[in-house]
């Protein structure tokens, strides 16, 4: 019996069947298709497990859909040796007289096409498996025009010639089907689970199947069976490492299986060490059975100067084998690379450091110095490694500087109420250990577990202590960093005096004790507002941690990055701000910098926040807070009250409303930032009068703080609240002094309201787009069209309302007080609401003239009136705006 399909609308977003998302090709198959279109055959070409067969169905379905009649044959390697054994299912009993004579091509081919009730479109899987009469078949069927043939095939192996021909004659279009990239890889595994997966699970995914739609199946499938995938505030957090499924194993075995002793040698060697230098892989490897496993794509050799560097052909290979090997397979593998590395000499830091773990893992011995060492270099991109050595090191008698290494190395994992709890045990034995101790210490005890005031106490103990040979230099920041934890940003910069200036120049000592003068100048700063001088120390600090390397710490790195993006987004440069935080983000993800993740993720947030990117916002604090405890990660509560407020104006208010019942308002350093969160959901929940009397109570703590970004952001949300006049004059003493665009352009926004002006309104419109936040400019423009429509000025009304409605398009879905002024449908008359409800629907103009017995130019000029009035392009943006 022939195999049809039955034509069945496709889900968008997903499959038919719901049983995996097909996504991230949709420039494929608009390819595709129009050469369908065209007339002509499609060869879908690829390596396995990229989604050809996948591909080939949609379009089949695609074209049943059309009224095209579809057939489907699997060529396999069973059927390879048989005349038509790949498409004897679709053919009849007998095809004439002479089935094995020289027409039995053409009478195959007639058969197939034979008695349709309209075009045939024939597919066939793996068609370089097809025997020869069946390539026949499909060559006839192609080059005659009498089917539509849709084919797909391993991009590795030979084509039957008659397949090979119809590519070459154009009566084929061979179209080459790849990876996913990185942005459909997100897309698809979010569609598979429902829901938002974590940055960190995401950014493993993509680099363990490199975008292989196949491998992603099985591997989210293996981690939910494992019960390695789980949902947290509803959030996907991948725990654990889930080896590859039984599904993937099998067939990563099928490419492994063919292996000789020696080869199979030699891919478990670089699943433990690679990527391995050519030298060392040949110390303990024939070099014949390397160049046979490159040529069967196992193994790819890369050059990197004069070196050459061998690593596994996908990364799945490596988990599969590592995976396997029992404790004494791991440990004699170790010993084994350690041995070829040592014969080969470690003159690179990299080999150095290789060795060293290596021999570790093999149980030999190694100095505790030579593991601090190691340790050192790797707590920027990879701190679990990090803490093992210097777990090693504390174990093995390193005492202080192993025991330092530890707590950084928890603190980078976002592990900082434990790294306190080991930092506070360690004893300093010099005044250079000290200082390194305490401002550890203390940058942890301010930042991450919102202490202040033991802060001060750690560094005030400092100054107070021994001085010894310290830098008088050294003791300046001590002093500045302790007005700082006291906050005293004015003192601070009092005491760096002209301190300040040499770091501005860029022309400071370039070690640690500078990097450090940088890190308190910046928290000095950022306290006073002068967030444009903020923007010139933060890179010239960033850039000399970068130079520094591994010399300088974790934490002042990412204090100095945070410093960065807060720069530009107090200065009123959102969209740069955001940049930057996104690409910091990332960088913490493929560093596995857990701290600086959770950080770096809450700061786009914020960011996204101001923006008007509500969802955006939301789906970036919830990424940042994936899987993290409570005061274990860099002030938790700030970001927690974050995802509260986000989630409110984008219109989850039970999830505002739950967040918001775990948070306490009583913590003097997050006081401010849950009250604010509070007062943003009571407005959405329609609760105008407490969430103005909630916010001017966040206005307060956020003053007591002495943090003018803090401060202003928050008499900000006063404003947009519609409580502009109690906090105008605290405003304009805190903007008094301060730098960048934002803060003048909120006071000049409180003033407009406090004076009814509602052209000054008018003209803050460009300012707060042009600084990157559509939202602000959107609530500005609708607070205006409010108050020119009180005072019965209709023109300047309309104008500012449609410009308000077109900025808002970009604010997905906000939900706030200014917002709600404009009403979708308030302005538009009776007639013009019934036409653009109709028109949104889809409706064309003639189909609304009939409906509603008007003449069609009588629709087109309702409808022009009505896209003027909502700010909307046309009938695709009007379906957008809620006309209920």
């Amino acid at each position: 019996m022939a195999d049809g399909l039955r034509a069945v609308p496709a889900r968008p977003g997903g499959t038919t069947d719901g049983s995996w998302p097909f996504v991230g090709r949709r420039d494929d198959l608009t390819s595709a298709s129009r050469a369908l279109d065209d007339g002509r055959g499609l060869l879908l070409a690829g390596p396995a497990g990229v989604g050809k067969t996948r591909m080939a169905r949609e379009l089949l379905r695609t074209r049943a859909a059309g009224g095209e009649v579809v057939r489907r044959a699997l060529a396999t390697s069973a059927t390879a040796g048989i005349p038509l054994g790949a498409l004897g299912p679709l053919l009849p009993a007998r095809l004439g007289d002479d089935p094995a004579g020289p027409n039995l091509v053409h009478a195959a081919a007639r058969a197939l096409v034979r008695d349709l009730d309209g075009r045939l479109v024939l597919g066939v899987d793996d068609a370089h498996l097809l025997d020869p009469t069946s390539a026949a078949v499909v060559g006839q069927l192609a080059l005659t025009g009498a089917a539509t043939v849709v084919l797909t095939a391993r991009a590795d192996e030979r084509l039957p010639d008659t397949v090979f021909a119809l590519w070459k004659e154009g009566a084929v279009v061979r179209l080459d089907v790849g990876n996913l990239d990185r942005a459909a890889v997100d897309e698809v595994v979010a569609e598979a689970l429902g829901g938002q997966l974590d940055g960190a699970a995401l950014h493993r995914m993509w680099t363990l199947t490199q975008g292989n739609p196949l491998f992603l199946r099985e591997l989210v499938t293996s981690a939910r069976e494992q019960g390695h995938l789980r949902r947290v505030d509803g959030v996907w957090v991948w725990s654990g490492r889930p080896g590859p499924s039984a599904g993937l194993a099998e067939i990563l075995d099928q490419r492994l299986d063919g292996l000789d002793r020696v080869q199979r040698d030699a891919v478990e060697l670089l699943a433990f060490g690679e990527p391995l230098g050519l030298e060392t892989v040949e110390r303990l490897v024939d070099p014949d059975a390397l160049d046979r496993l490159e040529r069967a794509a196992l193994v790819v050799s890369e050059q990197f100067g004069r070196r050459v560097d061998l690593r596994l052909a996908h990364p799945l290979y490596a988990e599969l084998l590592r995976g396997r090997a029992t404790p004494l397979r791991q440990r004699s593998v170790h010993r084994r690379l350690a041995a070829a590395q040592e014969s080969v000499g470690a003159r690179r830091t990299r080999d150095r450091m290789r060795l060293i773990t290596w021999r570790l893992a093999g149980a030999l011995p190694v100095d505790p110095t030579e593991l601090c060492s190691a340790a050192e270099q790797l707590l920027h991109s990879d701190p679990a490694s990090a803490d093992r050595l210097a777990r090693a090191a504390w174990d093995a008698g390193g005492g202080f500087a192993a025991g330092l290494l530890r707590g950084r190395a928890l603190l980078a994992s976002g592990r900082a109420d434990e790294g306190e709890t080991l930092l506070a045990t360690l004893v300093p034995e010099t005044d250079e250990q000290r200082v390194r101790l305490a401002t550890t210490r203390a940058q942890n005890l301010f930042y991450a577990l919102g202490s202040p005031a033991r802060a001060a106490d750690v560094v005030r103990a400092l100054d107070a202590g021994p001085t010894g040979d310290a830098d008088p230099r050294e003791l300046v920041v001590v002093r500045a960093a302790i007005a700082n934890y006291e906050r005293d940003h004015e003192r601070a910069l009092a005491i760096l005096g002209s301190r300040l200036d040499d770091l501005l120049a860029g022309v400071a000592d370039p070690d640690a004790g500078t990097l450090q003068a940088y890190v308190v100048a910046a928290g000095a700063l950022r306290g006073v507002g002068r967030f444009e001088t903020l923007t010139v120390l933060a890179r010239q600090g960033g850039d000399l941690a970068t130079a520094l390397g591994s010399a300088a710490a974790e934490w002042q790195t990412m204090h100095l990055q945070m410093a960065l993006v807060s720069a530009h987004a107090h200065a009123g440069d959102l969209t740069t701000a955001v940049g930057i935080a996104r690409g910091l983000y990332d960088d913490a993800l493929a560093a596995d910098l857990a701290g600086a993740r959770i950080v770096l993720g809450g700061f786009a947030g914020l960011v996204e926040f101001l923006r008007g990117r509500v969802r955006s916002s939301t789906a970036a604090f919830r990424d940042a807070l994936a899987g993290v405890r409570d005061g274990a990660a860099p002030l938790v509560p700030i970001l927690r009250a974050g995802l509260a407020q986000s989630a409110a104006l984008a219109g989850e208010l039970a999830t505002a409303d739950d967040v918001l019942a775990s948070l306490d308002d009583g913590h003097e350093e997050y006081r401010a930032w849950v009250l604010q969160a509070r007062a943003w959901t009571e407005a959405v929940h329609g609760r105008r009068a407490r969430a103005v009397g909630t916010v001017l109570v966040a206005v307060d703590a956020a003053f007591a703080q002495r943090d003018a970004a803090l401060s202003l952001v928050v008499a900000q949300s006063a404003v947009r609240l519609g409580a502009a006049d109690a906090v105008v004059d605290r405003l304009g003493a805190l903007v008094a002094g301060m730098e960048g665009r934002l803060g003048p352009a909120v006071l000049a926004q409180a003033r407009a309201l406090v004076d009814g002006d509602a052209g000054a309104l008018d003209a803050l419109v460009d300012g707060f787009e042009a600084m990157g936040s559509p939202l602000l400019a959107a609530e500005v423009a609708a607070q205006a069209a409010d108050l020119h429509r009180g005072a019965g000025r209709a023109g300047p009304a309309d104008a500012a309302t449609a410009r308000a409605r077109s900025l808002a398009r970009a604010c997905e879905g906000a939900r706030t007080p200014a917002l709600e002024l404009l009403g979708a449908r308030d302005d538009l008359t009776p007639r013009e609401l019934e036409v653009a409800r109709l028109a949104a629907r889809g409706l064309t103009s003639r189909a609304i003239s009939e409906q509603l017995t008007l003449s069609v130019r009588t629709v087109d000029n309702a409808l022009r009136v009505v896209y003027a009035k909502l700010g909307v392009a046309g009938r695709r943006e009007l379906a957008e705006v809620d006309l209920t």
